[in-house]
């Protein structure tokens, strides 16, 4: 799916795509922006316009996903709630945890960061903890958790002190229903030096019968989609860093056009390191190669409107939180968003239904450093794969506002949509990937992504794509040009 433009190096969010040989002759992408359809960007004013799969290739067009093709709606049934009083965000690493704390059995982290192997980085902001519990769903300890107790870890990064002023452990069977059982966790100082913790008590909590009930359903299918994923070569990652760019400290990356935002940031060189490619996918449904003629996931029922993110660098929250988490939440509780519209254009809102459609604020304010300069993919996916993501409902998206966190509510709502199956790479900070558009192979493998009813996200050069755009708002470019994306 697809979050529109950006003059920062490879921007964006690219969505379905569909074949229309009325038009397009040799096939391509429809790209849906943020922009809205009402800034003379294009020249049918719809909000979305196309690339061929040629200039695809031309531009190595990096394509990013993770993983959210579920077939049931997921309910939480094990909540770690806690409330921090500290002065900055980025210097408490906040992590749960089942076992021993030297040695857990699992490990979830709270918050966006990337660890070289001795430091770690927090995106966080350096701004206070909201004064509001943060709700984390640790449904991932389900079947460890009356073996072992549950641990609050908080690692001050700084010499600022703090204290951790609430900690309890919610357990579920119904989570439209009141815990019926709640355990608390001791309170205390969060102290400058080694990591503070403090244990709740989880270990032979749980009859039998209540062990069975906090064990969450499947989310998929035996027939769904698998990732065949490895580490990219010394070549490919050279390649793909000279081409995509590498995140520069201190840069900001969103660069304002005709009143517009941008904000995509590239990986960090570490991050760079810890990213997976995707070489292809197995399909339990259909036989790769086996494909309709054309696909376009936004005119399904589930995807929300064409919106606009303002003056706000909030294109990678858009593409993530507000098309592509929202086409994914509807698909799987079967939401109908077909009826809603766009009010209020560029400072504008979903007309209905803000209860279903996911708060790009809820993602781009826990990433974007307490700072207007732009995010990363890999950080908001962190977030909504972790943490989930509330409605716009609960967290109204306001482009005036980039540091404020979210509501104990927000965060309560989020725990219930997920982008991942439970249990799967929950305690180790990788829920995505990436691959480039190189060959007709890759071409294909967007395709295959798209017809499992996959949205996903595209990054280009806006002044690539709308300095070129025909009648038709399509792009299609006979040779090869300079790579004005570069970083």
């Amino acid at each position: 799916m697809v979050e529109g433009n950006n003059t920062s190096p490879s921007v964006f969010v690219g969505e379905l795509r569909i074949v229309d040989s009325a038009v397009l002759p040799s096939g391509g992408v429809k790209v849906v922006n943020s922009w809205g359809d009402w800034g003379g960007w294009d020249n049918i004013p719809d909000g979305h316009y196309w690339i061929t799969y040629e200039t695809l290739k031309y531009l190595q067009s990096p394509i990013y996903y993770y993983y959210n093709d579920f077939s049931a709606a997921y309910e939480p049934t094990v909540l770690a709630v806690f409330e921090l009083s500290h002065p900055y965000r980025d210097e408490c690493w906040i992590k749960l945890g089942i076992g021993d704390p030297d040695d857990p059995v699992m490990v979830k982290d709270t918050q966006a960061y990337f660890y070289n192997g001795s430091t770690a980085t927090l995106y966080s902001g350096h701004l206070p903890f909201p004064s509001n519990a943060m709700a984390v769903d640790v449904s991932e300890f389900a079947a460890l958790i009356n073996d072992h107790d549950l641990y609050l870890e908080v690692e001050n990064l700084g010499s600022t002190v703090g204290s951790v002023d609430r900690f309890t452990v919610e357990f579920y069977s119904d989570y439209d229903s009141p815990p019926f059982k709640i355990i608390t966790g001791p309170l205390g100082a969060i102290a400058d030096g080694p990591p503070s913790r403090f244990v709740a008590s989880t270990a032979g909590s749980l009859t039998a019968s209540e062990l069975v009930e906090i064990q969450p359903l499947p989310r998929s299918d035996a027939f769904g989609t698998t990732f065949l994923e490895r580490t990219p070569t010394e070549e490919e990652l050279a390649r793909d860093m000279a081409r995509i760019g590498v995140y520069e400290p201190g840069r900001n990356y969103n660069v304002i056009v005709d009143g517009f935002g941008t904000g995509l940031m590239p990986p960090t060189e570490a991050e760079w390191q810890s990213m997976v490619r995707l070489d292809g996918i197995s399909s339990g449904i259909r036989a790769f190669g086996t494909l309709p003629d054309s696909i376009d996931n936004s005119a399904t029922k589930y995807f929300p409107p064409v919106g606009s993110q303002a003056n706000e660098g909030s294109c990678v929250a858009f593409s993530v939180g507000y098309y592509i988490h929202t086409y994914q939440e509807a698909r799987e509780h079967d939401w109908d968003l077909s009826g809603v519209s766009w009010t209020g254009g560029y400072y504008g809102e979903p007309a209905t239904s803000q209860d279903r459609i996911m708060s790009p604020d809820f993602v781009y304010h826990q990433i974007n450093e307490g700072v207007d300069a732009g995010s990363r993919y890999y950080n908001a996916i962190s977030i909504v794969t972790l943490l989930g993501a509330s409605s716009w409902a609960e967290m109204p998206y306001d482009p005036s506002d980039h540091t404020s966190w979210p509501s104990e509510s927000a965060y309560r709502e989020a725990a219930r949509y997920r982008g991942a199956p439970v249990g799967n790479l929950f305690w180790i900070n990788h829920h995505n990937g990436y691959f480039t558009i190189q060959d007709d192979a890759d071409i294909d493998l967007l395709k295959q992504l798209l017809a499992e009813g996959y949205c996903l996200s595209i990054s280009v050069h806006a002044g690539d794509v709308y300095d070129n755009l025909d009648s038709h708002d399509a792009t299609q470019w006979d040779e090869p040009r300079e790579h004005r994306c570069r970083v």
